[in-house]
C-alpha cells in the first residue's frame, strides 16, 4: 500500500500486525510512506509496485488552478492512473468526495468509474467542528474506490 498526502511526510515503513488466519496463510500487509510526491517516488530506488494506493482526505478538488502545470496532484494522479491498480480516496463530507470525482475527472481528461461511492464505514467516530460553517464533519467519512483509473464510465 502507497500513501499519497505529499512530500510534508515522513520516511516510514510499518509492517502491521493481522489476524491469527492470515498469519496461518502467510498473508502480509505494510504501509511505505515516503517524503516526496508520487512522481518522484516511482523513480527513486525505493520503489515498490502498489497493491493499491490510498489518499486519505486527499483534498484534490481544493486546488482552483488545477490545469496549471504547477499543480502536483496532476502530475501523480497522471502516473497512478498508468499504475493499474486500485485507488482508494476518502472525503470529509459527501460534497468534497463528488466534487473529488469531478476534479479527477478532469485532471485526467476522463470518466473514470467508481467501484464504490459511500460513506465510510471505517471513518473516524471522533466529531471535528468546522468553525466557518458551524457543521460537524469525520475524519474520512466518505470513501471512492476506482478499480483502477483507466476504467471508463
Amino acid at each position: 500500500m502507497i500513501d499519497i498526502d505529499g512530500p510534508e511526510l515522513y520516511v516510514d515503513f510499518i509492517l502491521i500486525n493481522l489476524c491469527k488466519e492470515c498469519q496461518y496463510n502467510n498473508k502480509k500487509c505494510s504501509i511505505q510512506i515516503c517524503s516526496m510526491f508520487y512522481d518522484n517516488y516511482i523513480n527513486n530506488d525505493s520503489y515498490v509496485k502498489p497493491h493499491f494506493i490510498i489518499g486519505y482526505n486527499a483534498g484534490i478538488h481544493e486546488c482552483e488552478d488545477f490545469k496549471s502545470e504547477n499543480y502536483s496532484w496532476r502530475q501523480s494522479l497522471e502516473i497512478v492512473a498508468v499504475q493499474n491498480c486500485p485507488l482508494i480516496l476518502t472525503s470529509y463530507i459527501s460534497t468534497e468526495a463528488k466534487q473529488e470525482q469531478i476534479t479527477l475527472n478532469e485532471i485526467l481528461h476522463n470518466h473514470v468509474k467508481y467501484t464504490y461511492f459511500e460513506r465510510n464505514p471505517f471513518s473516524s467516530l471522533r466529531p471535528y467542528r468546522d468553525f466557518e460553517n458551524d457543521e460537524v464533519y469525520y475524519q474520512n467519512q466518505y470513501i471512492i474506490i476506482y478499480k483502477d483509473l483507466n476504467t471508463q464510465q
